[in-house]
C-alpha cells in the first residue's frame, strides 16, 4: 500500500484516468516530495505577482487557479501583447487567416478523448505537452476576442442568412464549422487544463452529438436522393404515356390521310372515266349522224370547244320518223308511176333500205345511250357518296388536329404557368339587389307598408314576368289586410299529362305556355308524327338554343320555367310567331321521341314537362348551375376526354368530382354532398386511359340538376316553415330584419356571426349591413337568394329541431311560463333600455308570446318550431 505522501502526489498529478486505472509508469517518476518544504516556482513571470503557497520545488501544479488572481504589474493596451505574453506551446495559439484556421481544425480537432490522456499533469520549461500553455480569465476573453474578429472578418454576413431562416450552400457552412470548431478546440483544451475529466467528458458528449448530427444529415440526403428518384420515375411514366398517346393520335392521322388520298384518287379516276365515256358518246353520235346525213354534228350542239353529248334522245327519233315517211312516200310514188325510169327506182329502193338500216343504228343507238345513262346515274351516286365519305373523313381528320393543338396548348400552359388554375370558369356576379326585396327606411318618412310601392322595371327582349296570385307575389301590397284573392285554376306545367283537360291560364299573352298545354293534349301518337328532327340534328339545334341564352340577361330569376325565354328567342330568329311556334312544337315533340337520352330529358325538366316523364322539373336556377358546370367541364384540364361522336361525351370522372367540390361543397350539407358522390361513382366506368374512369356528361349533368333541384325546394320548404312559425303569416312575402336575424340566430348559432359580419354580401343583400335598422323589410326572394348561396334554411335541419315526437306538453307550458316572466324582467328594465339589449320592443314581445301560445296549443310542427326559436331566444337574452 503507497504510503501517505505518495497518494497525495498521485491525486495530486492525476496519476488516475477517467476510468480510474492506476498509471504505473508515471508513479515511478513522482518524486517524493516533503510536505515540511517551502516550494518555489523555478522560473516566475516577471509581470506576476504570484503567491508563494502555491508554489512547489521543480514542479508546478496546475495553475489556472493563480491566474485569476494575479494582476499586471503594467497596463497593457493591446491585446495582441497579452497574446505574445502568454503565448508558449505553440499548440495553444489559434491562427487569424482562413486558410490557415482550415488546415489546423483538419489536422487538430480530432473527436477523441485520447489526445488528452498522454500528460496527467501540467509540467511548464522542461517537456511540451498536449495541453499547451496554463489558461485563466484573460485566456478566455482573448478566445473571445478572437472568435468575434473571425466572425467579423469571415462569417458575419453567413450568420446573419442562417439566423433569419435561410439555406445556407457547403462553402459557407464549411466555414462556419472551421471557425467554431476551432474555437470549441480551444475551450475544450483550456477546460482540460482545469480538470481533464471534465475536458474527456465534454469532448465525448461532442463527439456523440456530431455524429448524430451527421447521421441526420446523411438521413434527410437519403430522403432527398429517395424523393429524387420517385419525381423521375414519375416523369418517366408522364413521358411514357404521352408519347404513346402521339403515337397514336399520328397512327390515326396517318390512316387517315391514306384514306383520304386514296378517296381522292378513286374520285379522279371515276371522273377520268366519265370524260372518256362523254367523248365516247359524241364519237358515236357524230358518225351516226354523218353517215345518216341527219344532223350536223357541230350544229347548235357544240358549247365553249367541248364535244356535243346528246342527251335528249326524243330529237334523234323525231328526225328518224321524218326521214322514214318521206322514204315512204317515195315507195308510193314509184309504185303508182309506171313510167319512171329504172335508175329512179333503183335508187328510190336504195334510200329506202338505207333507212331501214338508219333505223336499226338508230335503236340500237337509243338503246347503248339509256345504259350510258344509267351507269352515268349510278356514277353521280357513288360519287356523291364518296364526297360523303371525303367530309367526314376531313371532319375526323380535323377533329385530331383540334385534339393534338389542344393538347400542345395544355402543355404550353403548363410549362408557363403551373400555379395558375385550371381554367377560367363562368363566374359572373349574381344581378343586382332588386328594388322590392329591401324596403329601407320609408316607414319612418310616414309611409304605411301597404302603400309602399317598388320602383319600376324596364321590361328588356328577354324579361318575361308572369303574372302571379297577388298573395305569392314580391309587392308590399300583399301585406295589406284584405290581398286579392287568388284565380282558381292556376297553370301549373307540373300536373299536367297527357288527354287531361284544364282550365284556362292566368297568364296573359303567353303564347309559350299555350304551346306547351296543346302539347299535352296530343295523345303518343300525335306527337311522334310530329316529331321531325334526327338526334343529330335535334342536338344540334339544343346546342343553338343554350348558346344563345344569356342567363345574365334573366331579370327574374324566380319565374319557374325556361319556356318563355326559349320562345322569345324562336320569335327573334325566325322573325314570326307562327313559324317560331311550330318550330317549338317540333322540338317539343322530337324530345319526348327521344326522351330516353338524358340530354333531351333535361330539356323537356327545363321547359316544365317534366311530369309527363313522371318526374321533377328544373327551375331557372338549376339551369344556371347546369351552364356553370358544363362550362367547367368543358374548359378544365383534368384528364383525358373522350369523344365517341356528337351526341355523346365521355369526360374523366376527376374533372366531375372537381366540378362538384367547387360548385357544391361549401353549400351541400355533409350527407347530401355525399350522397351526391356516390351516385356519381355508380355511373362511372373504367378506362385505361383515365385511371379514375369515365362518365357520360348528360348523364352528370342531369343527375346535378337532380340534386340541386332537390336542394332549391328543400330551402323554399325551410324559409315559408320559418317565416310562418315567427310572423303566424302562412302567405306572408316579406319579414322584418329583426324576425330574420331572431331566426338565423336561433337555428344557426355557429354560422350567425360568419354571415351577419361577411361584407362581401352587403352590395347585393343591404340588410345585412350593420346600420339597417331592425323595422327594415326583407322580402323571402332575398332571403331565397342568400339561404342558396350559403346553405342554410333547408327543411331537414329545421326538421331535427322541430321534433314533435320529442317535445312534450310540460316542455311547452315551461316555455311559456319562461317567456311571460320575461314580461317582469322588461318592466324593470324599460323600453328605451330593452331596445339596445334586445332586437323586440315590450309590444313585440307581447305580440310574439301570443303567436307562441296559439302554436303551442296546437302542437304542430310550426308550433314545435316557434316553440324552440323563442326558447333559445329567451335564454340567450337571461344569460346577458
Amino acid at each position: 500500500m503507497l504510503n501517505r505522501k505518495v497518494s497525495f502526489n498521485i491525486i495530486e498529478n492525476k496519476a488516475f484516468d477517467v476510468l480510474g486505472t492506476y498509471k504505473v509508469k508515471q508513479v515511478q517518476r513522482l518524486k517524493t516530495i516533503s510536505s515540511e518544504k517551502t516550494l518555489r516556482s523555478l522560473t516566475p513571470d516577471p509581470l506576476l505577482k504570484s503567491r508563494a503557497s502555491y508554489s512547489f520545488n521543480k514542479t508546478t501544479r496546475d495553475i489556472s487557479h493563480m491566474l485569476d488572481s494575479q494582476k499586471l504589474k503594467q497596463n497593457v493596451s493591446d491585446v495582441e501583447t497579452l497574446h505574445s505574453i502568454y503565448r508558449g506551446a505553440s499548440s495553444s495559439s489559434l491562427p487569424t487567416d482562413y486558410e490557415e484556421i482550415k488546415n489546423y481544425v483538419k489536422n487538430n480537432f480530432i473527436l477523441d478523448s485520447s489526445i488528452f490522456l498522454d500528460t496527467g499533469s501540467t509540467q511548464s520549461g522542461e517537456e511540451k505537452t498536449s495541453l499547451g500553455l496554463p489558461t485563466g480569465r484573460i485566456q478566455a476573453k482573448n478566445l473571445k476576442y478572437w472568435l468575434d474578429t473571425m466572425k467579423n472578418k469571415y462569417i458575419n454576413d453567413y450568420l446573419e442568412e442562417l439566423y433569419n431562416g435561410h439555406s445556407l450552400n457547403e462553402l459557407k457552412r464549411e466555414a462556419i464549422e472551421n471557425i467554431y470548431k476551432a474555437c470549441l478546440r480551444e475551450v475544450i483544451r483550456q477546460v482540460s487544463v482545469f480538470c481533464l475529466d471534465r475536458g474527456n467528458l465534454i469532448m465525448e458528449v461532442v463527439s456523440v452529438l456530431f455524429k448524430i448530427w451527421k447521421s441526420k444529415l446523411d438521413c434527410q440526403a437519403d430522403i432527398e436522393i429517395e424523393k429524387e428518384k420517385q419525381l423521375e420515375e414519375e416523369i418517366l411514366k408522364l413521358e411514357s404515356q404521352h408519347s404513346e398517346i402521339l403515337t397514336k393520335i399520328n397512327e390515326k392521322l396517318t390512316k387517315a390521310n391514306t384514306q383520304l388520298k386514296a378517296a381522292l384518287q378513286k374520285v379522279q379516276d371515276q371522273e377520268q372515266e366519265n370524260t372518256n365515256l362523254k367523248q365516247v358518246i359524241f364519237q358515236l353520235n357524230d358518225e351516226i349522224n354523218k353517215s345518216a346525213g341527219l344532223i350536223d354534228p357541230f350544229k347548235s350542239y357544240k358549247l365553249a370547244g367541248e364535244p356535243a353529248v346528246f342527251n335528249d334522245v326524243g330529237i334523234i327519233i323525231e328526225n328518224k320518223e321524218r326521214k322514214l315517211e318521206k322514204a315512204k312516200l317515195v315507195s308510193k310514188s314509184v309504185q303508182t308511176d309506171t313510167t319512171t325510169e329504172n335508175q329512179t327506182f333503183e335508187f328510190n329502193i336504195a334510200s329506202t333500205g338505207k333507212v331501214l338500216q338508219m333505223e336499226k343504228l338508230g335503236n340500237t343507238l337509243a338503246q347503248k345511250i339509256e345504259e350510258l345513262k344509267n351507269r352515268l346515274a349510278s356514277l353521280d351516286q357513288e360519287i356523291s357518296e364518296k364526297n360523303a365519305q371525303l367530309s367526314e373523313l376531313d371532319q375526323q381528320v380535323m377533329n385530331a388536329k383540334i385534339k393534338i393543338l389542344n393538347s400542345e396548348r395544355a402543355e404550353w400552359q403548363e410549362s408557363n404557368s403551373p400555379h395558375k388554375e385550371n381554367q377560367e370558369r363562368l363566374s359572373r356576379s349574381e344581378s343586382p339587389l332588386r328594388p322590392e326585396d329591401t324596403i329601407m327606411e320609408k316607414i319612418d318618412e310616414g309611409l304605411e307598408e301597404n302603400e309602399l310601392k317598388p320602383p319600376s322595371r324596364k321590361v328588356g327582349r328577354n324579361s318575361i314576368f308572369f303574372k302571379t296570385p297577388s298573395r305569392g307575389s314580391n309587392n308590399p301590397k300583399d301585406l295589406s289586410p284584405n290581398p286579392k284573392k287568388e284565380r282558381r285554376g292556376t297553370f301549373s306545367a307540373n300536373v299536367i299529362m297527357f288527354n287531361k283537360r284544364h282550365t284556362k291560364l292566368s297568364i296573359k299573352n303567353s303564347p309559350a305556355i299555350q304551346i306547351l298545354e296543346e302539347c299535352f293534349k296530343l295523345s303518343k301518337q300525335k306527337m311522334n308524327s310530329k316529331s321531325i328532327f334526327s338526334k343529330k340534328m335535334l342536338h344540334k339545334v339544343l346546342e343553338g338554343i343554350y348558346n344563345s341564352l344569356d342567363i345574365d340577361k334573366i331579370e327574374n330569376l324566380h319565374n319557374d320555367y325556361l319556356l318563355e325565354f326559349i320562345h322569345k328567342e324562336l320569335v327573334a330568329k325566325y322573325a314570326a310567331s307562327k313559324v317560331a311556334d311550330k318550330k317549338l312544337i317540333e322540338i317539343i315533340a322530337s324530345c319526348f321521341r327521344y326522351s330516353n337520352d338524358p340530354k333531351f330529358r333535361v330539356f323537356l325538366r327545363l321547359i316544365g314537362a317534366g311530369e309527363i316523364m313522371s318526374m321533377t322539373s328544373f327551375k331557372i336556377r338549376t339551369f344556371k348551375v347546369i351552364i356553370e358546370c358544363i362550362h367547367f367541364m368543358n374548359n378544365a384540364n383534368l384528364g383525358i376526354m373522350i369523344e365517341d361522336s356528337i351526341q355523346k361525351a365521355l369526360y374523366p370522372k376527376l374533372r366531375a368530382i372537381e366540378c362538384i367540390k367547387e360548385q357544391f361543397e361549401k353549400i351541400y350539407s355533409r350527407p347530401f354532398y355525399l350522397e351526391l358522390l356516390n351516385r356519381i361513382n355508380q355511373i362511372s366506368v373504367d378506362d385505361r386511359i383515365n385511371k379514375d374512369g369515365l362518365i357520360q356528361n348528360d348523364t352528370f349533368i342531369e343527375i346535378i340538376a337532380e340534386h340541386y333541384q332537390k336542394y332549391h325546394e328543400s330551402v323554399l320548404e325551410g324559409i315559408r316553415a320559418v317565416a310562418w312559425a315567427i310572423t303566424g303569416n302562412q302567405v306572408s312575402s316579406f319579414i322584418n330584419k329583426c324576425d330574420y336575424i331572431l331566426a338565423l340566430r336561433s337555428l344557426y348559432p355557429s354560422r350567425y356571426l360568419e354571415i351577419v359580419e361577411d361584407q362581401s354580401l352587403y352590395s347585393k343583400f343591404s340588410f345585412l349591413k350593420p346600420e339597417s335598422q331592425s323595422k327594415t323589410l326583407v322580402s323571402l326572394r332575398a332571403i331565397e337568394d342568400l339561404s342558396l348561396l350559403k346553405g342554410i334554411f333547408l327543411i331537414e335541419d329545421i326538421k331535427k329541431v322541430c321534433d314533435v315526437d320529442n317535445v312534450s306538453d310540460e316542455e311547452m307550458a315551461a316555455t311559456i311560463s319562461k317567456v311571460s316572466g320575461l314580461m317582469e324582467v322588461f318592466n324593470k328594465i324599460g323600453d328605451e333600455n330593452l331596445a339596445s339589449k334586445s332586437s323586440y320592443t315590450m309590444v313585440s314581445w307581447l305580440q310574439k308570446l301570443d303567436i307562441l301560445t296559439n302554436f303551442c296549443l296546437k302542437k304542430k310542427g310550426v308550433g314545435v318550431l316557434a316553440f324552440k326559436i323563442y326558447s333559445l331566444e329567451s335564454e340567450r337574452f337571461l344569460s346577458n
